[in-house]
């Protein structure tokens, strides 16, 4: 299963219950507010708003997986692409199966559980 670029969503949940491998975006939110600080233009603030409310951040992703009962979660469409993995396995904190930071070129095994 792939999220797309999305926020925690129901709707994705189902769709994704028990599928060996949910693969999803991921955003940062330590990135996005420090690539907009404060004070922040209308125009600024409207897009700190669009990437916290249209994406999911690392801290939420475990649990949207967790709550569909995949196997692996696999992140993708990191944001930002050059953030170390450390931070990016914060998703594991509330998620019970395996995670993968995904890099460019991966290949997934998809198994029978």
């Amino acid at each position: 299963m792939f999220s797309g670029d999305t926020a925690p969503s129901d709707n994705l949940v189902e769709l994704a219950t028990d599928a060996d491998v949910l693969v999803h975006e991921v955003i940062d939110a330590e990135w996005v507010l420090a690539k907009f600080p404060e004070p922040r233009s209308a125009a600024d603030e409207s897009k700190v708003r669009h990437h916290l409310n249209s994406h999911t951040r690392v801290e939420d992703v475990g649990a949207v997986a967790e709550r569909a009962g995949v196997h692996t979660l696999a992140l993708s469409h990191l944001v930002p692409g050059n953030w170390p993995v450390e931070k990016w396995e914060k998703a594991g904190k509330s998620f019970s199966g395996e995670l993968i930071v995904g890099s460019d070129l991966d290949s997934i095994p998809l198994r029978r559980w």
